[in-house]
């Protein structure tokens, strides 16, 4: 029998029947192997060789954590998960990303997942733009096939820290953006049952959402402010300058426009946003625009 192609285990429950068939009964390698229908090599290592099946083994920890839920949420993003034949199967998982904080923080979820050090990031260069670009990978057949599993096996372990799983997926393909000139927290994908369930697990912390159609392309859209300072409190970004947005809609919205500023926003009017930015410096660009486009509309309707 090809120990190898057994899951572990199974493997472990042969290894400890081979001790115990060696202590209890005294039997050598031969009898031990024809008992549980093993070959010799494989009995004589585990009970000579001090080597354990499960020794050289990347196993992870199946039970529910916030780093294994982060896990989930990044490999349904910008994660990958492979098997490639080189001398040997090799079963890679990994990311590579251009913001450091988003690998560190995927790396140290890994690691604790699969009960091992941090591994080294390699970083690169973006050739357009000159861009630094981190990656950090490591392997584990057992990851591999416990990531391979459909979302309904996987639910319970995204369910128990929903939030883990949302901040890995919003950091991989969420963002701050416009909609219908209201600054709004998007994620974008593909495939919109991915969406529905996030959009789910949204609900289920009392965070209205709704998808919109782009093509081929969806958006999970978060518009409205009590809804956006829900997933700023209990999700939130890693990536500092999504974070940093996400800080700047709260700050724009909820900081109602003085009278000061808005006759100051009238009296300069045409003004190029250089000037804009320089005279309202506690206010985003985006929130500066918006607000003159409004008296702009409200002097004109006069």
């Amino acid at each position: 029998m090809g120990v190898r192609s057994l899951p572990y285990d199974k493997r472990q429950e042969l290894y400890e029947d081979a001790l115990r068939l060696r202590v209890e009964r005294g039997w050598g390698c031969r009898r031990v192997s024809k008992a549980l229908n093993l070959s010799i090599g494989t009995v004589s290592a585990w009970l000579y060789g001090g080597h354990a099946p499960l020794t050289r083994m990347n196993v992870i920890d199946k039970r529910p954590s916030p780093e294994l839920s982060y896990v989930l949420g990044v490999i349904d993003g910008d994660g990958w998960f492979y098997k490639i034949k080189e001398k040997y199967l090799r079963y890679n998982i990994g990311l590579g990303a251009t913001d450091k904080e988003f690998i560190d923080e995927f790396n140290r979820c890994l690691s604790i997942v699969l009960k091992r050090s941090i591994s080294p990031i390699r970083v690169g260069q973006i050739t357009k733009g000159g861009k630094k670009y981190y990656c950090v990978q490591m392997t584990s057949r057992d990851l591999y096939n416990f990531l391979n599993q459909d979302i309904e096996e996987l639910g319970s372990y995204i369910e128990a820290f929903p939030t883990n799983y949302l901040r890995g997926l919003y950091d991989s393909d969420g963002d701050v953006g416009t909609n219908k000139h209201n600054k709004c927290v998007r994620l974008g994908s593909i495939n919109r049952d991915k969406l529905q369930y996030a959009r789910f697990l949204l609900s289920q912390l009392g965070i209205h959402s709704h998808i919109n159609p782009e093509g081929k392309y969806y958006r999970l859209v978060i518009g409205r402010i009590s809804d956006i300072k829900k997933f700023r409190r209990y999700i939130g970004f890693t990536i500092e300058r999504k974070q940093k947005s996400l800080e700047l809609i709260d700050h724009d919205k909820m900081v109602r426009w003085t009278d000061e500023e808005t006759k100051l926003i009238t009296e300069n009017i045409d003004a190029p946003k250089a000037k804009l930015m320089e005279l309202f410096p506690g206010r985003s660009w985006h929130s500066i625009r918006e607000k003159r486009r409004r008296r702009k509309l409200s002097l004109c309707c006069r």
